[in-house]
């Protein structure tokens, strides 16, 4: 897979700006799209709504998962919804029920509706400012894919899912209104309507509710939102408690759960550093280790871990050892844990207590866009100009 240049390029729509955190976020993570070098593009003509096959030529891609280890389903930065039924060497562009570009940088499939898939735009610091409003889904392994929005349940404004995860309880999606963000501690605004940062659905993405917290707060009035606040990072623990990386505008950021399906929330530890937070990971398939990549306001890049379930943290990786600017993600083998920098991989044998780089024989030097775990236990990585394959833990790529 081969990737076009690719140059800096205005998003085609105009957000709301606003003196709050959410609108400082934004204006950082573009100084650091633009200090780190990473570049994307969204041209109108590269939208793609027909299914005629590209072999070896479909551009980058910035979110994708692995169905099987002939079917890869993602989203490029030319703005495609792509598919490959032969392991990555020939992509079709998917059928769209809206020929609008669509660059998502976060896909889940749903464990109890495996045809099921959804796809958001993904964490902003890795995705950067361009990336695109709502949520998709796909009930035919990514053939056809149908925009969701308010007659599904989910905000009936414009928004954007920072992140996923599904569960046997139900699929899970971080939602962000940033233009009601942004004007929160302004007088002068339209009601809002997006206070309540977590959605569920039990249904495979038909039908969405708010869950998160605050969804038991009623606002005061329509000028109060119930929840003051933006989800980092999702994550679903072993004993199927969903943990939610938290920034809010006012009180403690900190790692919350929900132990009841999303229907209450408890801060389980205030940690400021989550704040920061890009990656949430559970560390340990039979225990509550948690391990957490920071950085994507900072853009110094590390790792922290938490072996109590989130309620205290500690550095294991430190931004002199990573030399990145933001983690991208992690990903698990059956013996080892893997997590991405812009530029760098590190590997954890010991449930991320110790990190080392290692080999990467095969992986070129341009900046990884996304890395996620197959059902086979392989490891998949895009970087800018390609596509990888591990079997060995990161010594040894091989590029598709």
């Amino acid at each position: 897979m081969h990737v076009r240049s690719m140059k800096l390029h205005e998003p085609p729509y105009q957000r709301s700006a606003g003196g709050i955190r959410s609108a400082k976020r934004r204006i950082a993570l573009a100084a650091a799209l633009l200090l780190t070098g990473i570049c994307w593009k969204i041209p109108g003509s590269a939208i793609a709504t027909g299914l005629q096959a590209q072999c070896g030529h479909v551009g980058t891609l910035v979110g994708f998962t692995v169905i099987d280890q002939a079917t890869i389903v993602g989203s490029t930065d030319q703005g495609n919804m792509a598919r490959s039924i032969d392991g990555g060497r020939c992509w079709f562009a998917a059928a769209l029920d809206k020929p609008l570009t669509h660059r998502m940088g976060d896909f889940v499939r749903d464990p109890l509706h495996p045809h099921v898939l959804l796809a958001g735009s993904g964490s902003i610091g890795r995705i950067g400012i361009g990336s695109t409003f709502g949520l998709l889904r796909s009930g035919n392994d990514g053939r056809t894919w149908r925009q969701l929005g308010s007659g599904n349940g989910l905000p009936g404004t414009s928004f954007d899912v920072t992140a996923l995860v599904g569960t046997t309880s139900g699929l899970y999606a971080a939602v962000a209104c940033i233009d009601e963000l942004s004007v929160i501690n302004s007088k002068h605004h339209a009601p809002f309507v997006c206070g309540v940062p977590i959605y569920r659905s039990t249904n495979g993405g038909m039908a969405w509710a708010p869950v998160g917290p605050g969804a038991h707060l009623a606002p005061t009035d329509a000028s109060t939102p119930p929840f003051e606040g933006s989800v980092q990072a999702l994550a679903a623990l072993p004993n199927g408690s969903i943990v939610a990386a938290v920034s809010p505008l006012r009180g403690k950021p900190g790692l919350y759960r929900s132990n009841s399906a999303g229907t209450s929330w408890s801060l389980i530890g205030p940690e400021r550093r989550l704040n920061d937070a890009s990656v949430l990971t559970v560390a340990s398939k039979t225990g509550p280790t948690i391990v957490a990549g920071v950085g994507s306001i900072s853009t110094t890049a590390q790792l922290l871990r938490s072996t109590d379930g989130g309620r205290t943290w500690r550095r294991v990786l430190a931004p002199a050892q990573m030399k990145d600017p933001i983690v991208i993600g992690c990903a698990h083998t059956v013996h080892a844990l893997l997590c991405a920098g812009l530029q760098h991989l590190f590997r954890s044998t010991d449930n991320g207590t110790s990190w080392q780089e290692p080999a990467s024989l095969g992986l070129t030097s341009s900046n990884i866009t996304f890395i996620t775990t197959s059902p086979d236990g392989s490891v998949y990585l895009s970087r800018v100009g390609g596509l990888f394959r591990t079997t060995d833990d990161g010594e040894h790529w091989q590029r598709l």
